[in-house]
């Protein structure tokens, strides 16, 4: 029985050792090396934290706020939003902006109103461009290559005069 209590207290010291020895090498937990005037932050700030992109603020605005036609006059401003992106019309790098710092004021909900509503003004503002830049076009559907005009036997098109 003492074999097998000197094995144990071999393999405990050893076993000790080694992690003593791995700490005092540095292989144990990383240290963090500061020169002097690298420090921008004090103990008492946390790191920044990354900002949210807009299709986020989208996401979460979907997610909390889009209750369909009952959900209040926010609810219907997100669904508009949020339908008008669908149809192609995207909200701007500014609306995005917007409504991701309105986001940041919750509970406060007169921002997000706000934000949304010049999202809204501006998503119709594209939507008006392209139905007036459509209408502008009308049916002129001109394509190269496409396949030639019938002709009679004599050589003029069939159902023009001449």
């Amino acid at each position: 029985m003492t074999s097998q209590n000197g094995r144990r207290r071999l393999v405990g010291a050893l076993a000790g050792g080694m992690v003593a020895g791995a700490l005092f090498a540095g292989i144990g937990a990383p240290t963090a090396v500061a020169t002097p005037g690298d420090d921008e932050t004090t103990d008492t700030e946390a790191p920044a934290a990354p900002k949210m992109t807009g299709e986020q603020a989208l996401a979460i605005i979907q997610q909390d706020y889009d209750l369909g036609a009952g959900g209040g006059q926010l609810s219907n401003f997100v669904h508009e939003v949020l339908t008008l992106r669908n149809l192609g019309f995207r909200p701007s790098k500014a609306n995005q902006t917007a409504i991701t710092e309105a986001l940041e004021k919750r509970p406060n909900q007169a921002p997000l109103v706000e934000a949304l509503k010049a999202t809204i003004a501006y998503q119709r503002k594209l939507q008006s461009q392209a139905a007036a830049q459509q209408a502008q076009g009308g049916n002129n559907n001109f394509a190269i290559g496409g396949a030639p005009a019938p002709f009679d036997q004599g050589g003029t098109i069939m159902g023009h005069p001449g």
